[in-house]
């Protein structure tokens, strides 16, 4: 099986070393560390990961505009946004930008490896997030549902 890349966009270097540590014996996952201080794109350019790791908190521009900014520009790269507190409007801008995975922070060593992993192979765990807050999908289904209006309302048109 190939490596898989993933770099770690995290403010705290002792957070990312900690992910970096822990998957010391897991000789396919290539770890990356960056700072939202430096230039992801060269990072990103110079690495091809097929996985990004982003802090949701990281400071300006912040870790939804630079998972919008990184997904545009970077389309085949799949993102995992991470969390320190997990709320439903967050989950719920984190699947209007198109990340594959939204992750607690507090998750163990299992669980980030095996949504990595997931996410690398095309699979969205987010899926999961979303059917196990009701109060999102109903949010999403309706923002769907307002679009699909609009879109008929231009057509008649």
């Amino acid at each position: 099986m190939a490596n898989i890349k993933v770099v770690i966009i995290d403010e705290q270097p002792f957070f990312r070393a900690g992910v970096k540590q822990a998957f010391i014996d897991q000789f396919d996952l290539e770890i990356v560390e960056a700072s939202p201080d430096d230039n992801l794109k060269v990072i990103i350019e110079n690495n091809s990961p097929e996985v990004v790791l982003l802090d949701i908190g990281s400071p300006s521009p912040g870790g939804l505009e630079t998972g919008r900014k990184l997904l545009r520009r970077y389309p085949a790269t799949r993102l995992v946004m991470m969390t320190s507190v997990v709320s439903n409007d967050e989950l719920f801008e984190v699947i209007r930008i198109g990340a594959a995975a939204y992750l607690d922070k507090k998750a163990n060593t299992i669980e980030l490896e095996t949504v990595i992993r997931r996410v690398a192979r095309g699979e969205y765990p987010i899926n999961d997030s979303l059917l196990a807050t009701p109060n999102v999908a109903e949010h999403v289904l309706k923002q769907f549902q307002e679009m699909a209006s609009m879109g008929m309302a231009v057509e008649s048109n």
